[in-house]
C-alpha cells in the first residue's frame, strides 16, 4: 500500500503559530511580573513614624530592630507592634503597610491627666499618670493644670508601671473629661484623695478656699462637682461649722460638725 500523506493546510500552520505566539507572550508576562513581584518586596521600606514628633528617630528604629536592610517582605506587623509595645509605654500602637515599601508607625502617647506627690529617695517627687492610673512621667513640671490626687503610697515608681490600681482608677476618665471642658473647676480644688472602704472607694474633694471637705463616690463629673462646691460655698456662707459634707448617694448631702473643741 502507498504511504499515506499528511497535508497540513496553510490556515492550520498559522493557528498553531500564533498559539506558540500567545503562549510565549503570557510566560514572558508572568515572569517578567513574578520578577517585579520579587523586586517589590524585597525593597529596602520607607518608615513614616506618625504621633510621637519628640521621639529620637534612629534610637527608635534600632531598638525594634530596624535597620536601613530591612524590606518589605521581611516586616511583620504583628511582631512590630508587639516589638514597640515590649519597649515603650505607648497608649496605642499601631502599625500600616502600604504597597510597595510603605510602613507607617502610628504612636498614641499617653498624657497625664492628674499627679501624686509622693516619697521617694528622701525628697517629695511629683509623678504624672494617665487615665489608666499609668505612670508617664517621674518628677519635672508640666505647663497645663493637673488636680493632685493623694491617698496613694509606692516605695518604687517606673514608667509604664501603674501608680493607681486599676479598681481605684475608674473616676479617671470623667476627671480628665473635667479638665478638658472645666478647666476651672479644678482650679479651685486644691486636691482629691482616694479613700478605700470595703467595697470600692470614695473620693474626698479639698476646695481651695474652704476648710470644709466633701465626700464623693467615685462617679464624679462635671455637673456633680459643681454642685459640690456650691454646696460647700453655701454651708461656710451660712456658718455652719462643718467638718465634711457627704455626698456619696449622688442625691442628696449631709454634713458633719467639727468635733467639739476642735476647728
Amino acid at each position: 500500500m502507498p504511504p499515506k500523506t499528511v497535508t497540513v493546510s496553510k490556515n492550520s500552520a498559522e493557528v498553531w503559530i500564533q498559539r506558540a505566539i500567545i503562549g510565549t507572550v503570557v510566560i514572558t508576562v508572568i515572569v517578567v511580573f513574578a520578577m517585579a513581584i520579587n523586586q517589590m518586596f524585597h525593597l529596602p521600606v520607607v518608615i513614616n513614624i506618625r504621633g510621637s514628633p519628640g521621639i529620637d528617630r534612629k534610637a527608635f528604629l534600632d531598638s525594634i530592630g530596624m535597620d536601613p536592610t530591612t524590606t518589605f517582605s521581611t516586616v511583620n506587623s504583628l511582631q512590630l507592634e508587639l516589638a514597640i509595645r515590649k519597649r515603650y509605654h505607648f497608649e496605642s500602637v499601631q502599625i500600616l503597610k502600604r504597597y510597595p515599601n510603605m510602613i507607617d508607625i502610628i504612636l498614641h502617647s499617653r498624657d497625664p491627666v492628674a499627679l501624686s506627690l509622693i516619697y521617694l529617695d528622701e525628697k517629695t517627687v511629683p509623678v504624672y499618670f494617665d487615665d489608666d492610673g499609668v505612670i508617664v512621667q517621674i518628677g519635672g513640671k508640666r505647663s497645663e493644670l493637673l488636680p493632685i490626687i493623694s491617698g496613694i503610697s509606692a516605695e518604687e515608681v517606673s514608667i509604664g508601671d501603674y501608680l493607681i490600681p486599676p479598681e481605684f482608677a475608674t473616676f479617671l476618665p470623667n476627671l480628665d473629661t473635667i479638665r478638658y471642658a472645666e478647666p476651672e473647676l479644678l482650679s479651685l480644688i486644691s486636691e482629691i484623695r482616694i479613700e478605700s472602704r470595703e467595697y470600692g472607694y470614695d473620693l474626698i474633694v479639698y476646695p481651695v478656699n474652704h476648710k470644709v471637705r466633701i465626700r464623693m463616690n467615685s462617679n464624679i463629673n462635671k455637673e456633680t462637682l459643681q454642685y459640690v462646691l456650691l454646696l460647700a460655698e453655701i454651708v461656710v456662707s451660712q456658718g455652719i461649722d462643718a467638718e465634711e459634707i457627704d455626698f456619696r448617694s449622688g442625691r442628696t448631702a449631709s454634713y458633719r460638725r467639727h468635733p467639739f473643741g476642735e476647728r
